[in-house]
């Protein structure tokens, strides 16, 4: 059996911004409000971003920032 690598989007705040957070995933970067981000990936970015400024999420193999 092989093992499927993870593979991480990367969220950080948007400079000068509350609410806008940038996501990156391969080499596409997109922005979000922050409350779509807790749509998309649960309370816990959310949590991570307020208390550390980022967030790091696993995602699936299928996964495609395009999608949001």
């Amino acid at each position: 059996m092989t093992a499927i690598s993870e593979q991480h989007a990367h969220v950080t705040w948007v400079p000068g911004s509350m609410d806008r957070v940038r996501i990156a995933f391969r080499t596409v970067t997109r922005e979000l409000s922050i409350t779509r981000l807790g749509r998309v990936f649960g309370r816990q970015a959310i949590e991570a971003m307020y208390l550390k400024g980022r967030h790091r999420q696993t995602v699936p193999h299928t996964f495609e920032l395009e999608e949001l």
